[in-house]
């Protein structure tokens, strides 16, 4: 009888050699072999190499549902949710993201891989923008407060994983969300007690 293999360890495997080797480097053979599968099969499940790594994208954020970032009306509760769900994905792939955004420009047919990421992002988005109308929150492109919410997350986590001997900070929440917080504010949104819309 065949060996079975899940999904999620072909995912993990392919993830893996994508950030080691690139997506030239990280052939189907080689990622067959250490899923302990055949080729063959592999290509059965996925038609194409890009069509894998797209497939294991999409896996891993599956694991981020859009409900994980609630509006609630506290700020500081719902942006500390974001930034901790954010940071628990990232310390399972961070390495992943700046490896597949430096072989998109030679390998145009990985653009689709981004789609899965993108739509967490603009569920983020949308959450800030909600703060934003509600004049909580500066106003500025959702997008724009997303990468300035999460960039301390993914530049620390994307160095750690270059370097695990640099003497870098924890990305902490709390402190990640103060900052963020802190140049944000609408005037008059100043106190912790104001934060919370009623």
């Amino acid at each position: 009888m065949p060996k079975q293999i899940a999904d999620e360890d072909i995912f993990h495997v392919t993830m893996r050699l994508f950030v080691e080797r690139g997506y030239a480097g990280a052939t189907t053979r080689q990622i067959a072999e250490e899923a302990e599968i055949n080729e063959v099969t592999l290509f059965r499940k996925f038609s194409s190499k890009a069509e894998l790594v797209a497939a294991a994208v999409a896996h891993e954020v599956g694991r981020i549902a859009e409900e994980d970032f609630p509006y609630t009306g506290d700020v500081e509760a719902d942006l500390l949710q974001i930034v901790s769900g954010y940071r628990g994905a990232v310390s399972r792939y961070g390495e992943f993201l700046p490896v597949l955004l430096a072989e998109i420009p030679r390998h145009p047919e990985l653009r689709p891989v981004l789609q899965a990421p993108f739509r967490v992002l603009t569920a983020i988005g949308r959450v800030l923008e909600r703060y934003q109308e509600a004049g909580i929150l500066r106003p500025e492109p959702p997008l724009q407060a997303v990468s300035g919410l999460l960039g301390p997350v993914m530049v620390l986590t994307m160095m750690g994983g270059a370097d695990p001997d640099l003497a870098l900070p924890s990305p902490e929440p709390e402190a990640i969300v103060a900052a963020f917080l802190h140049g944000r504010l609408e005037t008059g949104s100043e106190r912790r007690e104001d934060r919370r819309i009623p």
